[in-house]
């Protein structure tokens, strides 16, 4: 954030229309840095800021091109992501044969790791604009190749996706940042509160793409065959029938010994029509960034550092105390959202119910998620963050626990729903308090803060599906428990160090009256 008041070259990242707006934001960080004077502004010295005309000489409307620009990046972000995290969710559940869609998730990890080294650089060479458009065409191989889901067509793709999944964000934090710092100047607001806003926009579109993906899903993967299936399990099941289920789905699936039959067949004419559903929307998102999303204009900043160094530098980082205590939470932040679509979908949904079923979790899950995400962000300015940690962490450890000791049958819908839903609402707190808690934390050094949290979440979903073939669910339920534990504990511990370090020492207290 610092860079882009420090550099003037970011105010005509894109071009005006007007030359005197362009002049006008200048003087208008100028003036924020106190670097004011007569030959900056027609004014007296004493003039307030407040009484500044920011609207003279700037077009009215001006704005409006990179509100439409924001709403642009929103929509193509939806459109790409509802098909790329829809068939994440399926993955493990389509390509089950030999563990074929663990090891491609594995590999988009795993390239995503390698991304997130080179992203800065790529990004500044390639230009936010183009970098979005090459990565949407990486998300549509990826999507493509669904239809010939075999290993010399599948991991590739996966590598190609997780290299773009790393990419696609930078690009879109960096062009993101500088529309708001454009659109503050235009309006005269703070920029941190404008690109709250301007953030929380584009998320609050964004989190519907499981939305849309898991409906699609739901739809096209539905089979009034199995549903009478269902129906008449649900009604006049056998105990004998509900046994069997239990003997093979839960926590004691494993993937290697699951008997082929176990799970209801997926036809795949179906899964035919809905990858090319998902491989027009990807096609929409990228003719919608083509066509409508506006190139930054003007010089990037050049980067600072090579991949060497930017790479010693996260090494550097994780030497701090500071890091030493969240590095539990770092892993955990992704592995648990790992672990529902990658593990819970296969072997407590499509294993007793059927594959259909999966888009209805994930669309239960992503709703409540993102109401949580918006909710806890609220509270914690009552609360704090403590109590709200200390609320995900007892949600997904008892889930856990009801895990452990629940047989799934096809007859407990309700409980499939109900623990979506409760996990949701702590993916919610977990994912955006983790991501708030390192912008608060690590202010001075945001880049190799964030490129270490990325990384650490990148090893950790890597290996859960790595992993995941070779062992059974139960094995992978207590390995979230010690984890989610070692996660809170070194927060609890960072949050008593920094109580500590802020408690004013009594050598600093004044005199006591008596």
């Amino acid at each position: 954030m610092e860079d882009l008041v420090e550099r003037p070259e970011y105010i005509d990242s894109i071009e005006s229309t007007s030359s005197q707006a362009k002049l006008l934001g200048r003087t208008a960080l100028a003036i924020g840095k106190g670097e004011y004077g007569p030959d900056l502004l027609p004014c007296e010295e004493e003039e307030s800021e407040s009484s500044i005309d920011y609207s003279f000489g700037v077009d009215p409307k001006e704005h409006l091109k990179y509100a439409k620009n924001l709403a642009v990046l929103s929509l193509s972000f939806t459109l790409i992501f509802t098909a790329y995290m829809s068939l994440r969710n399926l993955q493990s559940s389509l390509n089950d044969a030999g563990g074929l869609g663990l090891i491609a998730l594995s590999s988009v990890y795993a390239s995503l790791f390698c991304g997130c080294i080179t992203a800065t650089t790529l990004v500044q060479r390639l230009r936010p604009k183009l970098t979005m458009l090459l990565c949407g065409v990486g998300f549509m191989l990826y999507t493509v190749s669904n239809l010939y889901p075999h290993f010399f067509v599948l991991i590739p793709a996966s590598c190609i996706a997780g290299f773009s999944l790393a990419n696609m964000w930078t690009a879109h934090a960096t062009y993101l940042t500088n529309i708001a710092a454009r659109y503050s100047e235009l309006r005269g607001q703070i920029l941190l509160h404008t690109l709250s806003k301007f953030n929380g926009i584009f998320y609050m579109f964004f989190q519907t793409s499981q939305i849309w993906g898991g409906i699609i899903a739901s739809n096209v993967l539905d089979n009034r065959e199995i549903e009478l299936r269902m129906l008449n399990m649900t009604l006049n099941a056998t105990e004998a029938v509900c046994n069997e289920s239990a003997k093979i789905c839960g926590a004691d699936y494993c993937h290697i010994e699951a008997a082929p039959g176990s799970k209801p067949p997926v036809d795949r004419d179906q899964v035919y029509l809905l990858v090319g559903i998902y491989a027009a929307t990807v096609l929409s998102g990228i003719v919608v960034i083509w066509i409508f999303l506006d190139p930054l204009e003007g010089s990037m900043r050049k980067s600072q550092a090579g991949v060497k160094d930017q790479l010693l530098a996260v090494f550097k980082f994780f030497g701090s105390r500071k890091v030493a205590c969240l590095v539990g939470l770092m892993f955990y932040s992704l592995l648990q959202n790992s672990f529902m679509f990658g593990e819970f979908t296969k072997a407590f949904v499509t294993c007793p119910v059927g594959v259909q079923m999966v888009g209805y979790c994930m669309l239960c899950l992503s709703s409540c998620s993102a109401v949580s995400s918006y909710a806890n962000g609220k509270l914690q300015q009552y609360i704090g963050r403590m109590p709200i940690f200390v609320i995900g962490g007892v949600i997904h450890m008892t889930l856990l626990q009801v895990m452990l000791l629940w047989k799934p049958n096809a007859g407990s819908l309700p409980i499939f729903f109900t623990i979506a839903g409760l996990w949701g609402i702590g993916d919610g707190i977990f994912i955006t308090q983790t991501v708030s808690l390192f912008g608060v934390l690590f202010s001075t050094r945001r880049e190799a803060a964030f490129a270490g949290l990325k990384m650490c979440q990148a090893i950790g979903a890597t290996l859960l599906f790595v992993t995941s073939p070779y062992s059974c669910t139960k094995a992978k339920i207590y390995m979230m428990i010690c984890v989610l534990i070692v996660a809170m504990a070194g927060f609890v511990a960072l949050e008593t160090m920094l109580w500590r370090r802020n408690k004013p020492s009594k050598k600093n207290r004044g005199p006591t009256s008596v």
